[in-house]
């Protein structure tokens, strides 16, 4: 290639989004010409999930048991934990998976938890559960495995860790296949039969919200503060941010509140008070 080729830059493609609706506009009326644009841009078109999102606050009922699987979840966390149990977090290794196996091995450090990230190297590994990651957690010890940003498709990886010994929970947020891995409990809110009311979650919103159901089964426990911070890297990054749907991922902090949300479920259970 000649060194004095002429470059030139190539011509700007602009992609404008169609106008809001006139009766849409008339809905969004209490805020101005400029947001209503942007709120129909993004997807909100009554002013009651405008306003909620807006807000940072979310407009449906955030019962984190309406997941399916959670309640098993719950339960076999606080047995991991009460019994001093080695536990893996195994994640994935883009942005949103990476945020939420810090998230989950930061607050299962606070409950005194012996835990194991576990990562998937990208090139010998590729993404998600694999045999011999199974057999070498088994081989450390560990007892139960809790999976983040992946899993719901492991069907074969799933019930090799069963045979290992060892007991799994999957939470993730992509769609299930036609068969769900034989793991002690499966939370993904894309399953056909959930009734949670939201399944546009990224990975990184389970770890951050699984602590009210583990509250109501346990009570007090060791505090699970600042885990809030690295949310915010997961839902910028991952697939779905631009929805902008998971818990308070819009306010400072991202959720700090105790009270926060749906998979605040394991967080709930094992004993942990923010």
């Amino acid at each position: 290639m000649s060194n004095n080729a002429e470059y030139r830059p190539l011509p700007k493609r602009w992609r404008v989004h169609y106008p809001i609706p006139n009766d849409i506009s008339q809905e969004l009326s209490e805020f101005s010409p400029l947001l209503r644009q942007l709120l129909y841009n993004r997807g909100y078109q009554d002013a009651e999930a405008a306003a909620a999102f807006i807000e940072g606050r979310v407009p449906f009922d955030r019962d984190p048991f309406l997941l399916k699987g959670m309640e098993a979840a719950v339960e076999r966390l606080h047995q991991a934990v009460v019994g001093g149990e080695k536990v893996a977090v195994y994640g994935d290794y883009d942005v949103d998976g990476v945020t939420s196996t810090a998230l989950m091995v930061e607050f299962l450090t606070g409950l005194g938890v012996e835990v194991r990230p576990y990562i998937p190297d990208r090139f010998d590994e590729g993404y998600g559960l694999n045999d011999e990651a199974m057999r070498t957690l088994a081989g450390e010890g560990i007892a139960l495995v809790i999976t983040v940003d992946c899993g719901v498709r492991a069907v074969g990886e799933v019930g090799l860790a069963n045979e290992l010994g060892m007991d799994v929970i999957i939470s993730d947020h992509h769609h299930p296949g036609s068969k769900l891995p034989p793991a002690l409990a499966v939370i993904d809110p894309k399953q056909v039969d959930d009734i949670y009311p939201e399944n546009t979650w990224l990975a990184w919103a389970w770890p951050i919200n699984w602590r009210r159901p583990i509250w109501q089964i346990s009570g007090s426990g060791p505090g699970c503060g600042g885990l809030g911070g690295s949310g915010g890297s997961g839902h910028r990054g991952g697939p779905g941010a631009a929805q902008g749907r998971e818990p308070d991922a819009r306010a400072p902090g991202l959720g700090e509140d105790p009270q926060d949300t749906a998979p605040g479920a394991l967080f709930a259970g094992a004993g942990c008070r923010g």
